[in-house]
């Protein structure tokens, strides 16, 4: 069975398949949230998830620099950076305004007042998971074409692996956010923490990014819960045109993270994997074995 995702520029998410162990919504669909568009991102296409490459085949072309060159840990807040040493982008600013009123029942963002984004660093462990691990909590809960519910939940509550799985999965009200942040029935990939890691100059604009993930998740969350991934998808749009307006605005400067490198292989493509492609690289690259080539 095959599931869909709607690719954006900046973020993708997928219903986490699981029931059990982070409480998530059986439905065997994926969804990604997200407006703009850059040079090789399928923005608002609806796409097969799994691409035709392995997993393997995807960690491994992808990558350009080793494991061990990436960071193992959170930067040290209190140690500033050199800002002669940065050229990074910097996020624009503008102030968000109020939604159109929602007709009770519909899928439409709510106004936000007041709403102010909340910087979760990233936590990378080294050797949190093995290789097989990463492709399989991918395979079986984010992509599901290996047996949907049942697989991923099994894989979950397997104590084994447990350290992976607190790792890779970070739930949305954590400190700090490891490759995939849970908002309880779906899951996005953690674009601004990896763009935080890669390059630390940037980190003004990871902030900008992991804040035009979330705002459309909080401002989207009166949707009914029988909502197609179309609908939500759609809301999401809308939302970054009012209350989630200073997120997007301040992304959208950011925007030439997404055709950079080291950044450029944080973004899901369609020549980089898709979602599931990208799920494994921030799997490696946030809990990964340090000496796994790439």
């Amino acid at each position: 069975m095959a599931f869909r995702a709607v690719r954006s520029t900046l973020e993708t998410a997928a219903l986490l398949l699981g029931t059990g162990a982070l409480g998530a919504c059986a439905s065997l669909a994926g969804l990604a949230t997200g407006g703009g568009g850059d040079a090789g991102v399928d923005a608002g296409m609806t796409v097969l998830v799994f691409p035709d490459a392995t997993h393997e085949d995807v960690r491994v072309a992808d990558r350009t620099m080793p494991l061990d060159a990436h960071p193992d840990a959170p930067r040290d807040a209190g140690a500033p950076l050199d800002a002669s040493m940065c050229d990074a982008p910097v996020p624009a600013n503008e102030a968000s305004i109020a939604c159109p009123p929602a007709e009770a029942g519909s899928c439409m963002p709510m106004s936000l007042p007041g709403y102010t984004d909340i910087w979760k660093p990233p936590l990378a462990v080294p050797s949190a998971c093995t290789t097989a691990q990463i492709q399989e909590l991918v395979t079986d809960c984010l992509v599901g074409t290996d047996g949907g519910v049942a697989t991923c939940d099994a894989f979950l509550s397997d104590m084994a692996n447990a350290t992976c799985n607190e790792c890779m999965i970070s739930d949305s009200t954590n400190t700090a956010y490891g490759a995939l942040i849970s908002f309880g029935n779906y899951t996005l990939l953690n674009i601004g923490g990896c763009v935080d890691l890669l390059d630390p100059c940037a980190e003004d604009c990871a902030k900008a990014i992991e804040g035009n993930e979330s705002c459309p998740v909080v401002a989207c969350g009166s949707c009914p819960a029988n909502a197609s991934s179309t609908a939500i998808a759609a809301c999401a749009d809308l939302a970054r045109d009012c209350s989630c307006l200073h997120e997007s605005v301040a992304t959208a400067a950011c925007a030439s993270l997404a055709s950079s490198e080291p950044t450029t292989q944080c973004y899901p493509t369609a020549t980089n994997g898709g979602f599931d492609g990208r799920a494994i690289f921030l799997g490696m690259l946030f809990c990964g074995p340090p000496d796994a080539g790439m």
